[in-house]
C-alpha cells in the first residue's frame, strides 16, 4: 500500500494547559499498532505545512514539510524521513524564525529515535540525537551540539549591555516530566558584553535546577580568568554566583574600563572575589574580594617607579566600594579609599605619605561629599575600613 498527499496543511489549537508531548504509553501502542501494517507500506506528503497554537501560550509553524514514512518488514518498526524548509516558533519572549531542520526517525519497541537531527535557524543550529522513551511517562535521552550568537542571549544580562559573539555546546543528558538533568561543555569566541570584550571562553557545564559551570577558563583584557559560576532560577527570574580569580590583567585596559583620568600607569592586576547578582538588574549585586597589582607609575617630569598596589573590594549595586588600600611607589607609600561608579569612574583618597605626598597625589584626587554619597557608608567615604559582612576570598 502507498498513500501520496500534496500540500497538506494541518491545523491544532490545544486548550491552555492541554498536555501536548506524547508519553510512554502512547509511544508502546503506536508501535504495537505500526506492527499490523503491511510490509512495503508507504505514507509520502509533498510541500506541507503543519500550524500550532496553545491558547494563551506559544505557537509555531513549519512549511515546505517533505515527509516519508514506511515498514520494510513486520519484524521492524516504522522509519521515516522528514524535512522542513521554513519555519517559526513564539515562546513568551522567545522568538526563533527562519527555521529549517530535517531527521530520519524511526518507531521502535524502545521508543521513537531521532537520528540524526539538525535544526538552523536565526542565528542558531542543533544537531544531535534524541530518543522518545516508550519505557517512562515522559522522558527524552539524548545528545546534542549547540552553536549560538551569543546576542539571542541579550535578554537575560542584566542592564542594556551589547551582548555579541559566539557560542558553541555540547549536551548529553535527559528531560524527564518537564526536569531536564544534562552535563556537557561549552565555549565561547570573541563574546562582547557590553564594553567587556572575552576573547575566548570554556567551562564545563551541568545543568540540574539551575545551570553550574566548573573549571571555567576566559582570556581578558591581557589576562585569563578562573572558577565557577551558578545560575539558580528564582521567582522572579534568576540569580547568579560567580567564584573568581583573575590573574595577569592588563592594568590599563582594566583602568580605561573604569573611566580612568589620572596619570597612565602600566602592569598587571590579580583578584580573588565571590559575587551574586539578580536578574532584576545591577542594583542587585553584592560581594567582595581582594586585589593587588604590580607595575609601574611614571611621575611628571621623572623615571618611572615601580609600583605595586593592594585593596578589599565590595560591590554594592552600580558602585565598587574600595578600601583598606595600600600603594607604594618606588620607596614612597600610602593609604588610598574610594569608589568606582558607572558615570562617575574612578575617585579615590590618598591618606597618609607623609612628606613624599606630592610624588602620589597625581594617582588621587579629594572625593567631595555630595548627596549621592548618602547611600555609601560614612566610614568608605571617609576612607576607613568597613566592618566585614562577608567572608573575604
Amino acid at each position: 500500500m502507498r498513500i501520496e498527499v500534496e500540500k497538506p496543511l494541518v491545523q491544532l489549537t490545544l486548550a491552555e494547559g492541554r498536555e501536548w508531548f506524547p508519553d510512554g504509553a502512547m509511544i508502546a501502542a503506536a508501535f504495537e499498532r505500526s506492527q499490523r501494517i503491511v510490509a512495503g507500506s508507504r505514507v509520502e506528503a509533498r510541500s506541507g505545512r503543519i500550524e500550532v497554537k496553545w491558547s494563551g501560550g506559544p505557537r509555531g509553524s513549519l512549511t515546505g514539510i517533505e515527509f516519508e514514512m514506511g515498514q520494510e518488514s513486520t519484524d521492524q518498526g516504522v522509519e521515516g524521513r522528514l524535512e522542513f524548509t521554513d519555519g517559526d516558533l513564539t515562546a513568551e519572549d522567545w522568538v526563533w524564525q527562519e527555521l529549517r531542520g530535517e531527521t530520519r526517525f524511526a518507531l521502535e519497541a524502545g521508543g521513537l529515535r531521532f537520528d540524526p537531527l539538525a535544526i538552523h535557524g536565526d542565528r542558531f543550529a542543533v544537531s544531535g540525537s534524541l530518543l522518545l522513551d516508550a519505557r517512562a511517562h515522559q522522558r527524552v535521552v539524548g545528545s546534542v551540539k549547540i552553536g549560538l550568537d551569543a546576542a539571542r542571549l541579550a535578554s537575560y544580562f542584566p542592564g542594556s549591555a551589547g551582548v555579541t559573539g559566539r557560542l558553541d555546546g555540547n549536551l548529553v543528558g535527559v528531560w524527564e516530566d518537564g526536569v531536564v538533568i544534562a552535563e556537557g561543555d561549552v565555549s565561547a569566541v570573541a563574546l562582547n558584553l557590553g564594553e567587556l570584550h572575552l576573547d575566548s571562553l570554556e567551562s564545563d557545564l551541568r545543568i540540574e535546577n539551575g545551570i553550574a559551570m566548573r573549571r571555567l577558563r576566559a582570556h581578558l583584557l591581557g589576562g585569563q580568568a578562573t572558577g565557577s559560576l551558578d545560575t539558580t532560577p528564582t521567582d522572579t527570574g534568576f540569580s547568579l554566583d560567580a567564584d573568581l580569580r583573575l590573574d595577569g590583567l592588563d592594568l590599563a585596559a582594566l583602568l580605561e574600563l573604569g573611566a580612568w583620568a589620572g596619570p597612565d600607569l602600566t602592569g598587571t592586576v590579580h583578584y580573588r572575589g565571590r559575587h551574586h547578582i539578580e536578574s532584576s538588574g545591577t542594583e542587585s549585586l553584592t560581594g567582595s574580594g581582594v586585589l593587588d597589582a604590580v607595575g609601574h607609575y611614571r611621575p611628571a617630569g621623572k623615571d618611572p617607579l615601580p609600583l605595586e598596589v593592594t585593596a578589599r573590594i565590595r560591590t554594592r549595586g552600580d558602585t565598587v566600594l574600595v578600601t583598606g588600600g595600600a600603594i607604594r611607589a618606588g620607596a614612597v607609600r600610602g593609604a588610598f579609599s574610594g569608589t568606582v561608579r558607572k558615570g562617575e569612574g574612578i575617585r579615590l583618597r590618598l591618606d597618609g605619605a607623609g612628606e613624599d605626598r606630592d610624588l602620589l597625589a597625581p594617582l588621587f584626587r579629594v572625593i567631595p561629599r555630595r548627596e549621592s554619597d548618602a547611600a555609601v557608608p560614612d566610614d568608605a567615604a571617609q576612607g576607613n575600613a568597613i566592618p566585614d559582612d562577608e567572608p573575604v576570598p
